[in-house]
């Protein structure tokens, strides 16, 4: 039997609708793996040079202690055909995914925001495949 660490009981409504502003100057950026990766875009189809680029997205933002605006300014991909946001079911739940790169063309990260202001990972997408 697995004891759990913490207790946090979700609101009812988990979705995310904003940061406020404040939150998001002050808030860390941080990545939590909170649902299954998309099967397509997953760490098993990761090559050795995709985990790499992978890593240097996290040494760039988690590694450097930016927090979530920091992150979104220099990170966050905000071009294409839907514009920034996509709107995906994930835990019963509608979210506005969103796409980071790490400042190459063509490595992207697709997640949301959870209710504590986590980031929540849903696919890797070394090769910028995954169309919205």
């Amino acid at each position: 039997m697995v004891k759990k660490l913490i207790k946090i009981n979700p609101p009812e409504h988990t979705k995310v609708t904003a940061l406020t502003t404040k939150a998001r100057r002050q808030l860390p950026f941080r990545m939590l793996l909170e649902v299954q990766l998309d099967r397509h875009f997953s760490f098993k189809q990761l090559k050795t040079q995709d985990s790499r680029q992978f890593d240097l997205f996290l040494n760039k933002t988690i590694g450097r202690g930016l927090t979530i605006t920091e992150t979104e300014t220099l990170f966050l991909r905000t071009t294409g055909p839907h514009g920034a946001k996509h709107v995906e079911q994930h835990n019963s739940v509608m979210q506005d995914v969103i796409h980071f790169s790490n400042g190459t063309r063509d490595f992207r990260i697709h997640g949301y925001y959870n209710y504590l202001g986590y980031f929540v990972l849903v696919r890797i997408d070394p090769h910028h495949q995954y169309k919205f």
